[in-house]
């Protein structure tokens, strides 16, 4: 799983070990395949590129942030 385990009693390892829900994979995917180009760039020796594509912080808008 991704986050905390719920709040049900459920071992912590137990539940970060456990396969991904529906929900998660879609998330799981999309952070393997910019990984995946990530590391293609910087074996290109395009560290700068990688760098200022990949290591930036998203902004929520407004609804997301309340959530």
């Amino acid at each position: 799983g991704i986050g905390r385990p719920p709040r049900n009693g459920e071992d912590a390892a137990e539940y970060v070990l456990s396969l991904f829900t529906k929900t998660e994979r879609p998330l799981i995917e999309e952070a393997i395949d910019k990984a995946a180009e990530a590391a293609a760039m910087l074996a290109a020796g395009r560290e700068t590129e990688a760098m200022n594509r990949f290591n930036v912080r998203l902004r929520l808008s407004e609804p997301e942030k309340a959530n």
